[in-house]
């Protein structure tokens, strides 16, 4: 009885009052709550990420995985906002690949009140889409030691056109969206909470098709790019006649290409290769690919260990559910200055 009176008292009374203070002061409501949301979409599937900030760690609280396909993403999220009172909750919106373009380019020495019309006459012939139809953000990225290196920026570039609907039904939902993020800097989020000393990290995020190498230092992103390897193609290597032989083939290859991205990282900026490599999985892999990698790059390569930061109270197997993974390094950013992020 005292149980059932006690999570009474901590849920549902705990809800009508956190609902009545934000009807009274709304604008309050998304500063102050420790509470935050971040979500993701496919052509499908919504994934759907609530956490809170606690002293000691981020809370997971709920973690959903939601088909939208024959109804609007207002509908189906605002059934989420209903449920966990999330009614004015900031909301993390994480860009699929193929909803941006990265586009590397030298910085600009003009005001930043010209920065906008001066990249767009800059980039224009690079994109398949009307100008006009650009979103532009950018991040800067840190000097090259070459003698002849310039100062260089990273261009996060979308369609208004693609991007619009969609966040508008976010925020229709009741959600209040606050921040538009790419998963290069999503996943640097990550790797920044290991970033204690003056090493540095890699995070290799194995994809359907088109995976993902990143390489940060002292909380920023220092190097991006795409690799070969892809769960597709390893699929395919463990179902050809001689399955050891073809993936030992793709898995060769791939530390090789890994290898000479490390490489162009020491010349470039003057670092040491990553002390620290990270693997991550969007779906579950049949063989032990942490191992097999390790054995050809000659240094352990490890999971991020999520559990030292969140307390996964929402129970998310990220071992089996790697579409969450980008959501987590998403809501770090709503929390910089306990989490520090570099670009």
């Amino acid at each position: 009885m005292l149980t059932q009176a006690k999570h009474f008292i901590e849920n549902e009374v705990a809800r009508k009052l956190k609902d009545w203070y934000f009807t009274l002061m709304p604008s309050q409501s998304t500063v102050f709550s420790p509470d935050r949301c971040c979500l993701s979409l496919d052509e499908k599937t919504i994934f759907f990420l609530h956490v809170r900030k606690t002293d000691q760690k981020i809370e997971l609280l709920h973690s959903q995985a939601l088909d939208y396909q024959g109804q609007d993403i207002k509908i189906r999220l605002a059934e989420l906002v209903d449920q966990h009172a999330l009614k004015g909750v900031r909301c993390s919106w994480i860009l699929r690949p193929e909803q941006y373009q990265l586009l590397q380019t030298e910085a600009l020495p003009v005001a930043p009140s010209e920065f906008q019309s001066a990249i767009r006459w800059k980039i224009k012939g690079l994109l398949h889409f009307p100008l006009e139809d650009a979103l532009i953000d950018n991040f800067s990225l840190p000097a090259a030691k070459q003698a002849t290196s310039l100062n260089t920026i990273m261009l996060v570039v979308a369609r208004s056109s693609v991007l619009k609907p969609i966040a508008d039904q976010i925020n229709a939902s009741g959600l209040r969206l606050t921040t538009i993020d790419i998963q290069e800097l999503c996943f640097r989020n990550l790797t920044a909470l290991y970033e204690k000393d003056e090493k540095s990290s890699a995070l290799i995020f194995l994809r359907e098709e088109q995976s993902l190498l990143i390489v940060t230092n002292r909380q920023k992103l220092y190097f991006s790019r795409n690799l070969d390897l892809n769960m597709k193609a390893i699929r395919k290597a463990l179902e050809s006649q001689d399955s050891n032989a073809g993936l030992d083939a793709l898995l060769n290859a791939a530390a090789l290409d890994i290898q000479r991205s490390f490489d162009y990282y020491q010349s470039q900026w003057r670092q040491s290769e990553p002390a620290r490599i990270f693997l991550e999985t969007r779906t579950p892999c049949a063989v032990d690919l942490h191992g097999l990698l390790s054995q050809r790059l000659n240094i352990i390569v490890n999971k991020i260990d999520v559990a030292q930061y969140f307390d996964n109270k929402a129970n998310v197997d990220l071992k089996q559910e790697g579409y969450f993974l980008p959501l987590l390094g998403g809501v770090l950013r709503e929390w910089e200055q306990s989490y520090a992020t570099g670009n």
